[in-house]
């Protein structure tokens, strides 16, 4: 996991394996993983702990592998 921290406030960016197109829109979901051993929690409780103080959490694939979670408060 890699931190930033700008002047428009924290992101955090986590590199983790790419996430199928069809499931992107699913990865702040309650227990969605693509891992078998995760619990699919993550993401979703960073995205409820955001959203309580005006953040939000933006999901992508990078071009060059991997996955971007880029969160802005």
């Amino acid at each position: 996991m890699v931190f930033h921290l700008n002047e428009a406030g924290s992101v955090l960016v986590k590199n983790e394996p790419q996430i199928p197109e069809l499931n992107l829109g699913q990865v702040s979901e309650p227990h969605f993983s693509t891992r078998p051993e995760a619990s699919g929690m993550g993401l979703t409780l960073c995205r409820d702990l955001l959203l309580t103080v005006g953040g939000r959490i933006t999901v992508s694939n990078a071009t060059e592998g991997g996955m971007w979670a880029v969160v802005v408060r």
